[in-house]
């Protein structure tokens, strides 16, 4: 999947997102503040295929020109293109795309086996009404950042 013309993989990883269940407006974020500003980036170097490269040079750049404003609206708009380019990555790599919550920027990976664990932990606490799924989401971060 990794010879895909840049508009063809936002437009098949667009299309999963309807398939994923993502309403219209949340589509559209994406397409506004990720997958356009990734495609203007690449149409302006001339390149047609996707590059991962890029899309982390756009990341970068665009946190070192918003790094004077601390807005929400600003971090928003960073963690969509943040996650636009995981989207890509993920497409682009499997052919298929995976609803998950995006890991911190500098936070480590777990290990396999805590992983496993956790995931496991998470399963049961929504199978069983423990908690909500946020609820779960926010303890999984929180359990993450002191592993």
């Amino acid at each position: 999947m990794n010879s895909v013309p840049i508009y063809d993989l936002v437009q098949h990883t667009g299309n999963e997102l309807k398939k994923i269940g993502l309403s219209t407006a949340t589509i559209e974020k994406y397409r506004y503040y990720g997958f356009n500003c990734i495609l203007r980036v690449h149409a302006e170097r001339g390149v047609t295929q996707y590059s991962p490269e890029l899309a982390k040079q756009l990341y970068e750049n665009t946190q070192e020109t918003q790094s004077a404003s601390s807005a929400r609206t600003v971090v928003a708009k960073l963690q969509i293109l943040r996650k636009a380019i995981a989207l890509l990555e993920e497409y682009s790599d499997t052919g298929a795309l995976k609803w998950r919550r995006l890991s911190p920027r500098n936070m480590r990976p777990l290990c396999d086996e805590y992983s496993k664990l956790l995931n496991r932990f998470s399963d049961e606490a929504i199978r069983t009404g423990m908690f909500v799924a946020n609820s779960v989401s926010s303890a999984r971060g929180a359990i993450h950042s002191i592993a």
